[in-house]
């Protein structure tokens, strides 16, 4: 998604190059960049996904469950 320097682009930087060609209102754009943004970072693993949530409370439950044994 967010592509590899000196490898290949990415989707993201090249989603962004074609819009940097387009001609749209700022407000437009702030809300693509901000949905760009949040695929970026899940894609990079900076941001989490609900995913990622649900394993942490599983682990959490399991070791409520070793420490009440």
């Amino acid at each position: 998604m967010n592509g590899k320097e000196g490898r290949f682009i990415g989707l993201i930087p090249l989603v962004c190059q074609y819009l940097d060609s387009m001609e749209m209102r700022a407000e437009e754009r702030d809300t693509i960049d901000g949905y760009l943004r949040l695929i970026s970072g899940r894609a990079s693993g900076q941001v989490s996904t609900g995913a990622r949530y649900d394993l942490l409370i599983r682990k959490l439950f399991l070791l409520a469950d070793v420490a009440c044994d």
